[in-house]
């Protein structure tokens, strides 16, 4: 049994079998851009962009699962009238 694989006495998940799906998706893809141009390059402002994309939705998954509780000496008391 390889590493990740489930094992046969346990149902496969969702996770399971999406696994390979960004291969079968992006993989002819990326065929269908080199063949339409020839080969697989971009300019750098695309990659740049692509890359600063990248990490800020990375740094906003991080943020999202950071377990921050509210605690009654982190919220303002609101005056009453």
């Amino acid at each position: 049994m390889g590493h990740g694989a489930t094992p046969p006495d346990q149902p496969r998940t969702a996770n399971d079998r999406d696994r390979p799906l960004p291969r079968r998706v992006l993989g002819p893809y990326f065929a269908g851009v080199a063949v339409h141009d020839g080969a697989l390059s971009f300019s750098p402002e695309i990659w740049g962009g692509t890359l600063a994309w990248t990490g800020l939705e990375m740094l906003a998954l991080a943020a999202l699962t950071l377990k921050i509780e509210a605690t009654a000496g982190t919220i303002p008391a609101s005056p009453t009238h």
